[in-house]
């Protein structure tokens, strides 16, 4: 879904006032057509101010998974001890114990296997996050990549291989410095395809910040072609980045605030002194009469 507007974001109290989470419900509800047509209607008229609620939402959603993760991790282990006294039950010729306790370590073994999986809300926020075409989704996106969840990942990543190849230089300043660590950070990916749109993106955005993220891979290691593929795009995009980086340098120097000027007694330009102050015998005054 397309935003045309370039706007700033939109700041915290507004964003609160956006339920992200009933929005991406609506978006996926399988009965009620019209309030699914309702809901997307709302994403569009939103635009970009949707996407910092958005990405709030799958934070808490991924805290929630971590939450479950460490209360599956504490099951795990009590299942484990059980299973084992199970085995040591039913080697005395106890099956009914050996028996329950190996039905227990198959249900660890499931519950293992659900542990690492976002949730419905977190899955379908990441796909409505992913939907925008607009350089302001990159950074949400590039922190994305870092939440540790695979499917979470996946759908940025392919969402990010779309984006950065089009992003131009005037769009440098939607992405914010946090941001940019996190897209710094995907050229150390194992996805070849990402890393090489990230190098696209960093030729046109990237600041000081990014050389030594982009020199380390321009001397990485050859142990595959596609190790020497993202080398050698690596060194190429390197003097491109440092005409970024000058861009970047200039508009921070352009935009720098205002600083409180200097004490009068500390400056060159100093204000006149207050005439009346002066010393009279240092005045001018018409010359006394001469006598003949």
């Amino acid at each position: 879904m397309a935003s045309s507007s370039l706007s700033h974001p939109s700041g915290e109290d507004e964003d609160a006032n956006i339920d992200a989470a009933a929005i991406v419900a609506a978006i996926y509800h399988k009965l009620d057509v019209q309030r699914r047509m309702a809901a997307k209607q709302k994403l569009q008229e939103l635009g970009p101010k949707a996407i910092g609620p958005l990405m709030k939402l799958i934070r808490r959603e991924s805290r929630q998974r971590e939450r479950r993760n460490r209360l599956i991790a504490g099951f795990a282990l009590i299942c484990t001890g059980g299973a084992l006294l199970g085995l040591l039950f039913g080697s005395t010729g106890n099956p009914t114990g050996f028996i329950g306790w190996y039905f227990i370590a198959l249900v660890l073994l499931l519950s293992l296997f659900f542990a690492t999986r976002p949730t419905l809300m977190q899955m379908r926020a990441v796909h409505v996050l992913a939907g925008f075409d607009d350089a302001r989704i990159i950074g949400p996106l590039a922190e994305a990549l870092q939440l540790e969840d695979v499917y979470t990942e996946r759908v940025a990543a392919a969402s990010l291989k779309r984006i950065l190849p089009r992003v131009r230089a005037t769009e440098a300043a939607l992405i914010d410095n946090d941001h940019r660590t996190f897209l710094y950070h995907a050229l150390q990916s194992d996805d070849s395809d990402l890393v090489i749109a990230v190098l696209a993106a960093l030729e046109q955005i990237g600041d000081s910040n990014a050389l030594p993220f982009v020199e380390k891979l321009s001397e990485r290691p050859v142990r595959t072609a596609s190790d020497l593929q993202l080398r050698n795009a690596a060194s190429q995009s390197i003097p491109a980045i440092l005409a970024s980086a000058a861009r970047h340098d200039v508009g921070s120097t352009l935009l720098r605030p205002t600083v409180e000027p200097a004490k009068p007694e500390k400056s060159l330009l100093r204000p006149v002194a207050d005439a009346r102050a002066a010393d009279s015998d240092l005045l001018v005054r018409p010359a006394a009469s001469i006598p003949e």
